[in-house]
């Protein structure tokens, strides 16, 4: 196990987060498709140290999981394979499944999902470079 990497993971998972619902990416439609305003934004930040708390530990989490699927760290084909099919099987199918029962827009799914993607692939590389 390579604290490094996790930790490493942890912060991409979060600073990905961070741009990827930015207004500037996906935050201004992922709001509006979900129903959110800006005063439930506002009214949500009072819990934000809980939530990122939480988003961390189960990253690291994640983060920890993929680094013992792994079978070496210098694999970084395999690994990206791995966490893609990985994705797609308990990650997307779950999501657009329960998106399509409850009647939320496939662009919903897309951007949500679209944020796993990118976070997962980069623990890929990460534990894959470092271990």
């Amino acid at each position: 196990m390579n604290i490094l990497s996790l930790v490493l993971c942890v912060v991409w998972a979060m600073s990905s987060g961070y741009f990827w619902y930015s207004p500037q990416l996906f935050g201004k439609p992922w709001m509006k498709l979900s129903g959110l305003t800006e005063k439930d934004m506002k009214l949500s930040q009072k819990q934000m140290g809980k939530t990122y708390g939480l988003m961390a530990l189960f990253n690291l989490i994640a983060a920890f999981a993929l680094q013992s699927f792994f079978l070496s760290a210098n694999q970084i084909g395999y690994n990206l394979m791995l966490v893609l099919m990985l994705l797609i099987l308990f990650t997307f199918i779950p999501t657009f499944t329960s998106n399509l029962f409850n009647q939320k827009p496939l662009k919903l799914t897309l951007i949500n999902v679209g944020y796993q993607f990118v976070s997962f692939l980069g623990f890929a590389v990460i534990i894959s470079i470092l271990g």
